[in-house]
């Protein structure tokens, strides 16, 4: 009986003494196992945010100075917003992240400047509407904390402009604007191009929505945009119906963002 008793009590002193280890443990456990942000996943999210396109015009045929290649002026285009969606997929390998993108973004952006015209009676502007563009990008990030990562990106893209040339016949007026322009010709042109940009993205508390903020740059080259004839000058008839015009753009972009991973990834608790 007496050692019944005593292997009990010894055996009874080993759970409490296992139980009073388990216990000055569990905290430290529970710490541990705390799951790591992971951005791994695939996202997508709304963007707002505005830029300026730099357009450059050139004389291609000689048509409105009595020189083929003769410069037509540049403008920025910037007096509006850009905004749209984007779609992505991250993959992370410790700090590091790669992604690929594609974006759209609707553009309110519009700009012009007077042509140094050959004619002293008549001021023709050169007019830009940036209607949209567009890329297809990827992505590597370098995480700094967990949840916030700096990224930079660089790919393809796409813009789709209107241009015009417009005049008011018989005087110079120094904004078009607030005038009736007299459309001489129209044209439009969807082109590609590259661009590059950096950025930062931060996951808010560790959920499956982002915040970010980023610079893009875009280069489209030199292209001929052909324009229609709209109306014909009694001063320069006959107008041919099609006439062509090198335009160069480039564009700074700055967007702001938000974001959701539908798919994908770990996420602190």
């Amino acid at each position: 009986m007496k050692k019944f008793v005593l292997t009990g009590a010894l055996l009874g002193a080993s759970v409490v003494s296992a139980f009073a280890a388990d216990l000055s443990v569990a905290p430290i456990y529970q710490g541990v196992v705390r799951p790591v942000y992971s951005w791994t996943g695939c996202n997508i999210g709304a963007n707002l945010g505005g830029g300026i396109a730099e357009n450059k015009f050139w004389d291609t045929t000689g048509l409105f100075l009595g020189q083929p290649g003769w410069s037509l002026g540049s403008h920025n285009a910037h007096n509006g917003v850009v905004g749209g969606g984007q779609l992505y997929c991250d993959y992370q390998a410790g700090p590091i992240v790669f992604g690929l993108e594609g974006l759209y973004d609707l553009s309110g952006l519009k700009g012009y400047n007077q042509q140094p015209d050959a004619v002293p009676s008549v001021v023709l502007w050169n007019n830009t509407f940036v209607q949209s563009f567009g890329r297809v990008t990827g992505r590597l990030g370098v995480t700094v904390t967990p949840t916030v990562l700096l990224y930079a990106r660089a790919g393809r893209a796409w813009i789709h402009d209107i241009y015009r040339i417009s005049t008011m016949p018989g005087g110079r007026t120094p904004d078009p604007a607030t005038i009736v322009n007299v459309t001489i010709g129209e044209g439009a042109a969807t082109r590609s191009g590259w661009t590059a940009g950096i950025g930062a993205e931060w996951a808010v508390l560790g959920s499956d929505v982002s915040l970010f903020v980023e610079y893009d740059y875009m280069d489209f080259g030199t292209y001929t945009v052909t324009f229609k004839t709209a109306n014909a000058l009694a001063t320069r008839n006959p107008w041919p119906l099609y006439f062509p015009i090198d335009v160069s753009q480039k564009a700074n972009i700055v967007l702001f963002g938000v974001n959701w991973r539908f798919a994908g990834g770990r996420k602190w608790n």
